[in-house]
């Protein structure tokens, strides 16, 4: 009654149940936030801001086929992106014959956890696009102009929008999963212990969390692959970065192999 209420107040009395739980709290770029309960609160504080739901729709559909067209054109033998991984090593009993106190042994856990290869591979691929960010100011404010002089592309672009425009929107996307990626990731790994303590009957928490993580990472490399193709001189660093992200994409799949299947409220469902 009281959510009701809320609701009401809110002016809108259609939200979407828990659609904020597994979003990527991108509000800007959402499509869905006049169901959001959580995004009309925050709207109050936001001078009222408004998202064009279809514009973010077209998008992310605009990236999402970047994928199918767009293939690595360098050789990957020539890259060290020194993350590798060993999914079975997270299946090692390395806590057998530890002796302490309950404390000492939570946080011998709390480190074993941490060494999961998704918050491994998760942080450093966080570090190395933190490092690349520092370097691409001048991408994040590209002219048309200033790309038709430094390409062979003149005007050509992924949609209608302008090319430079296209390059602005591809760092935005890289700059914000590379943060999500990694904290969702973390959620998902230390999520994996409390579902073991709750009922079978209720969606498992770090699936949905992984979920979100491997969207993240689906629309990195789709951004990647599009300033790769646009920006030829990027590309060794594109190459780096998508290296990087498919072997992420691989240990968090065989670490979640049910994420995929995760039904988001409102996202994955007939909801919206």
């Amino acid at each position: 009654m009281e959510s009701k209420g809320l609701q009401s107040g809110l002016g809108n009395e259609n939200f979407i149940t828990g659609i904020f739980n597994y979003c990527d709290r991108w509000c800007e770029r959402c499509t869905l936030t006049s169901r959001c309960m959580t995004f009309a609160v925050e709207r109050r504080h936001r001078d009222g801001e408004e998202i064009d739901e279809v514009m973010n729709e077209l998008f992310w559909n605009e990236l999402g086929r970047c994928t199918e067209s767009t293939q690595l054109n360098q050789s990957t033998e020539d890259f060290n992106i020194g993350f590798d991984f060993d999914i079975d090593d997270e299946d090692d009993d390395s806590m057998g014959g530890v002796f302490g106190g309950p404390d000492f042994i939570e946080e011998m856990e709390k480190q074993q956890i941490e060494k999961h290869p998704c918050i491994i591979g998760g942080s450093l691929y966080f570090e190395l696009v933190h490092a690349w960010l520092q370097n691409a100011h001048h991408l994040a404010a590209m002219t048309d102009d200033q790309f038709m002089r430094r390409t062979e592309f003149g005007t050509q672009s992924a949609g209608s929008a302008p090319s430079a425009t296209v390059i602005r929107d591809m760092v935005e996307v890289i700059s914000y999963y590379h943060l999500s990626v990694f904290a969702k990731l973390r959620r998902a790994v230390h999520g994996k212990e409390l579902d073991e303590m709750i009922d079978d009957e209720y969606p498992s928490d770090a699936d949905g969390s992984a979920k979100v993580a491997l969207m993240g990472i689906d629309r990195s490399s789709a951004a990647w692959m599009t300033l790769q193709r646009l920006v030829p001189e990027q590309e060794t660093a594109a190459v780096r970065a998508l290296l990087m992200l498919s072997k992420l994409r691989t240990v968090t799949e065989r670490s979640f192999p049910t994420a995929r299947l995760f039904v988001r409220p409102g996202f994955d469902d007939e909801s919206a």
